[in-house]
């Protein structure tokens, strides 16, 4: 293993799981428009069933 990954191992896993998380939120959001969001947000508040995450 290089000195490199040796000594910055652990911060670029980190960067790598926030770069997939990223991916992923885009992803998210590209599924959805505003407009659905709204509708499931507001169907999910009304049967009590919050999601805030």
């Amino acid at each position: 293993m290089s000195p490199f990954l040796r000594t910055h191992g652990l911060l670029l896993a980190v960067l790598a799981i926030f770069f997939v998380l990223g991916l992923l939120r885009v992803n998210d959001l590209s599924l959805y428009t505003d407009s659905s969001r709204y509708l499931i947000w507001g169907n999910s508040i009304a049967h009590g069933h919050v999601r805030w995450f």
